[in-house]
């Protein structure tokens, strides 16, 4: 007789808990702005990151935080709460 608890039962893993890319319209509603916005940045602006594969646009949620981690102005994190004016962050954005 087989004891029941010495089988293994193969599970199946997930390969990671966010998505390794999402659509326009996923990030729109992550980030509550329209897919127009983020159309228009991809245009012109390029503060989000993204990536084409094939004629399909995808974002990387983590280079998606990076990327707005790293213009963030306000708040306990922002450029005025570390003692610098609006100009001089966006000077050292821009350099």
């Amino acid at each position: 007789m087989v004891d029941q608890q010495s089988i293994a039962v193969p599970t199946a893993t997930p390969l990671a808990e966010t998505p390794l890319a999402i659509n326009e319209y996923a990030l729109a509603k992550e980030l509550s702005v329209s897919v127009a916005w983020l159309r228009k940045d991809r245009r012109i602006g390029r503060t989000i990151p993204f990536y084409r594969i094939g004629k399909c646009v995808r974002y990387n949620l983590d280079r998606v935080r990076e990327s707005l981690a790293a213009v963030e102005e306000g708040g306990a994190y922002g450029a005025r709460a570390r003692g610098v004016s609006k100009r001089a962050a966006a000077t050292q954005r821009n350099s």
